[in-house]
């Protein structure tokens, strides 16, 4: 489908999907749930799973990321060539499951953990557990190639979101169409006002000194500056 064609027919697939969300005045049915067995059975046609509510509050979650991925991807690929900043966008959730794979082969877990899998979308090989290496080769996460140490694990979920943002601002900056001035601004106020919360989180819960808050903000620059985005 064209360009043009393509956008026309996400945007009306997406209205329909917003109308029957629960938001607005649809989202009085998710505070009518009175248990989390309640809230499954309004959201999904399979039968509730027989776990504790723990579990179950886990399980929800991870089951509507799932769908919205699904959906999204779905939406993508009615495009021939789709932007990269949407893709960019789904690919956040790879880099989840890069933070996953490294923490559960730091604790020595022997089992491949649950991901949110982005199909064609995907650039890591999850084939390639329990060797970090493979999973990242030939991707932009190459770099990470060797299981972390669990005090270095800090340290290197910061390097892949900062990867991720640079990513997001560069794909966003290549935008074409009258959309990209809407998004450089909320783009900007959204990781603004995160920079803001760790910021404070850095100051009060951790004491850290002006200079190591610096080290740990998001940036898109060589640097982080006061003229930084």
């Amino acid at each position: 489908m064209d360009k043009s064609g393509a956008a026309s027919y996400v945007y009306a697939k997406a209205c329909g999907m917003l109308g029957k969300a629960y938001v607005g005045k649809n989202a009085v049915k998710l505070f009518n749930a009175k248990s989390l067995s309640d809230l499954w059975a309004l959201i999904f046609t399979e039968p509730v799973p027989v776990v504790p509510e723990m579990l179950l509050a886990n399980q929800i979650e991870y089951e509507a990321v799932k769908r919205f991925v699904s959906q999204y991807s779905h939406l993508l690929e009615n495009y021939t060539s789709p932007d990269s900043f949407p893709v960019e966008l789904l690919r956040r959730y790879e880099i989840e499951n890069l933070k996953v794979f490294a923490a559960s082969l730091s604790m020595g877990e022997t089992k491949a953990p649950r991901i949110v899998d982005i199909g064609n979308y995907s650039v890591l090989d999850y084939s390639g557990w329990p060797d970090l290496s493979k999973i990242t080769k030939d991707s932009p996460f190459e770099w990470y190639n060797a299981v972390p140490r669990i005090a270095e694990r800090q340290k290197l979920d910061y390097a892949l979101d900062l990867q991720e943002i640079k990513n997001l601002w560069s794909a966003l900056n290549h935008v074409s169409d009258g959309t990209k001035g809407v998004l450089v601004d909320f783009f900007r106020e959204i990781y603004s006002i995160k920079n803001l919360l760790w910021a404070l989180r850095l100051r009060v819960y951790y004491n850290f000194k002006k200079e190591a808050v610096e080290e740990n903000l998001f940036y898109v620059g060589d640097a982080p500056s006061k003229s930084d985005p």
